[in-house]
C-alpha cells in the first residue's frame, strides 16, 4: 500500500491515509483491515510522516503490530517509484497487490496479473469519473488498454492492481522511470501489455471513493443526533396529570420516518430526556417498539436549554456541531436535518 503522497486533495489536513472515518477507524485501516490476517500487507510511508505526524505509532497501534511498515527517506516521483523503492527491500515470490488506501472494495483474490474494476453503470452517484482510469477489454476479460483520465468503457479501475512478478515490475520500472518525471501503476501495466503480458479484469463489489476531501466528508456524513423524545418523536406527555408517560402514547411518525431513514443510512441516535430516570423502563419499551432498539438513552436531563460543544477542523469542518429547534409536536424534523 503505497502511501508516501502528499495527499494534495485533503488540504490543510494530515496525510489522508491517517484521517479517522465516522466509527473511529483508519482510512487505511477500512481499506486493508480485511486482508491483514490472512496476508502480508506492507504499508510505505514518508520519514517526515513520522516525524510530523507520529505516523509509526499510529499504524503500529492500529494494526496491533500486523503489517510491515516501510519507511522511504525521500518524496517519491509518483505511486510506481513508491512501489518499486519498497520491492526493493521484500523478499516476495508470489503474487503481490498494489491497493490504494483512499478506496474500500471487496474481492476474491486469485493468481495472475489483475486489473480490479467496477462498472460506471453499477456506480451512478460516483462523481470525477474524468479523473479514473478506464480498461478496453475482450470478452474473456483480458485487458486490450488501460486509459487514465478518459471515459472509453464502462469499467473503470479501482485502485487495485495484481502482479505476478516482483522481477517484471521492477523489470519495467527502471526501462520507464528514467523518461518519466511521475509514473503511476497504470503506466507500468499499460507498457507490459503493449510488450505481451496478459491482464485480465476482475470486478469487485461494495466499492466506496473516498479520493478527495469532499468524497470523504460525504463518507463521514454519518452524525451522530442527540434526539429529545416528548414533542419530537411522541406528542409530549408528562410525569403528572392525565397524560402521563405511563398511559398510552401517540407517536409522530414523519418525524419517526426521519430518524430511522438516518438510523438505516449509517447515523447514531441518541436519546436524551428531561425525564426522571424512575421511568427508565417505560422509556426504554417505548423506544424499542417505536424501532430504536441499541439507541442509547439518557436521562435527567435539566428541563431548559440545551447545549452541544464540539470542537472542529479541517478534517471536520465548521460547524462541527448543529442545533435544530423543532416546535413541539411538529411533524417536519425532515426539513431540518
Amino acid at each position: 500500500m503505497p502511501c508516501a503522497g502528499r495527499s494534495s486533495r485533503f488540504p490543510n489536513m494530515r496525510p489522508k491515509y491517517l484521517l479517522t472515518d465516522f466509527s473511529g477507524k483508519l482510512m487505511i485501516q477500512r481499506s486493508v483491515e480485511k486482508y491483514v490476517e490472512n496476508n502480508q500487507v506492507h504499508i510505505i510511508i514518508l520519514r517526515e510522516h513520522i516525524r510530523d505526524y507520529d505516523a509509526f505509532n499510529i499504524l503500529s497501534d492500529a494494526f496491533k503490530g500486523k503489517v510491515n511498515i516501510i519507511i522511504l527517506e525521500n518524496p517519491t516521483n509518483g505511486p510506481a517509484e513508491t512501489v518499486f523503492q519498497a520491492l526493493k527491500e521484500l523478499d516476495i515470490e508470489n503474487d503481490f497487490i498494489v491497493k490504494d488506501c483512499d478506496s474500500f472494495f471487496d474481492f476474491e483474490i486469485e493468481n495472475g496479473n489483475i486489473v480490479y474494476t467496477s462498472r460506471l453503470s453499477k456506480n451512478p452517484s460516483l462523481k470525477n469519473v474524468c479523473q479514473l482510469g478506464y480498461v478496453i477489454c475482450n470478452d474473456q476479460n483480458i485487458i486490450s488498454n488501460l486509459v487514465e483520465k478518459k471515459i472509453v468503457s464502462d469499467n473503470f479501475c479501482v485502485g487495485g492492481y495484481q502482479f505476478k512478478s516482483k522481477k517484471r515490475f521492477i523489470e519495467v520500472f527502471e526501462k520507464l522511470g528514467v523518461n518519466h518525471s511521475e509514473l503511476y501503476i497504470s503506466n507500468i501495466i499499460d507498457y507490459m501489455i503493449m510488450n505481451g503480458d496478459v491482464f485480465v479484469q476482475r470486478e469487485v463489489y461494495n466499492y466506496v471513493n473516498v479520493g478527495t476531501a469532499d468524497a470523504w466528508f460525504e463518507f463521514n456524513n454519518k452524525p451522530t443526533f442527540f434526539c429529545d423524545i416528548d414533542g419530537v418523536i411522541i406528542k409530549n406527555k408528562s410525569a403528572y396529570g392525565k397524560n402521563k408517560y405511563h398511559t398510552n402514547y401517540e407517536p409522530l411518525q414523519k418525524n419517526l420516518d426521519s430518524l430511522k431513514n438516518k438510523l438505516r443510512n449509517g447515523s447514531t441516535i441518541i436519546f436524551v430526556t428531561a425525564r426522571n430516570k424512575a421511568f427508565y423502563d417505560v422509556t426504554r419499551k417505548m423506544l424499542d417498539e417505536l424501532g430504536f432498539e441499541g439507541c442509547d438513552l439518557i436521562m435527567g436531563l435539566n428541563h431548559s436549554k440545551r447545549y452541544i460543544i464540539n470542537d472542529f477542523d479541517f478534517s471536520n469542518p465548521y460547524p462541527s456541531c448543529v442545533a435544530v429547534n423543532l416546535k413541539r409536536n411538529g411533524e417536519n424534523l425532515n426539513e431540518y436535518i
